[in-house]
């Protein structure tokens, strides 16, 4: 589990759902779901980058290699096991924050 996430149990809720709190950073999310779903819920951050999960292409990335099509692409290209620890890692990550930075115009 991510930094920015710390999950709880499911608990029930009225008819066939129950439900669960997310804490995310200082926010309370609530999901509810049908009892009994087998569907792997995709998590709102990335667990590789921490990056939020947007696109349907980070969900199938996510649900083929558990991370979003970013980090899925990156590691494709690399010859070895998955090492955050190796210098094309941070350099990514460092691409990473120069791309999603909000750029803010003042007139």
């Amino acid at each position: 589990m991510s930094n920015h996430e710390k999950e709880n149990t499911w608990k029930k809720l009225q008819g066939n759902r129950h439900y669960k709190k997310l804490q995310v950073d200082d926010t309370t999310i609530l999901v509810v779901a049908p009892r009994g779903h087998d569907e792997v819920v995709v998590p709102l951050f990335c667990p590789m980058c921490e990056y939020t999960i947007k696109t349907q292409e980070d969900t199938e990335a996510y649900h083929a290699k558990g991370m979003c099509k970013n980090c899925k692409s990156f590691w494709a290209t690399k010859n070895f096991d998955i090492d955050t620890d190796i210098p094309d890692w941070h350099e990514y990550l460092d691409d990473m924050i120069l791309n999603y930075k909000f750029i803010l115009n003042i007139k």
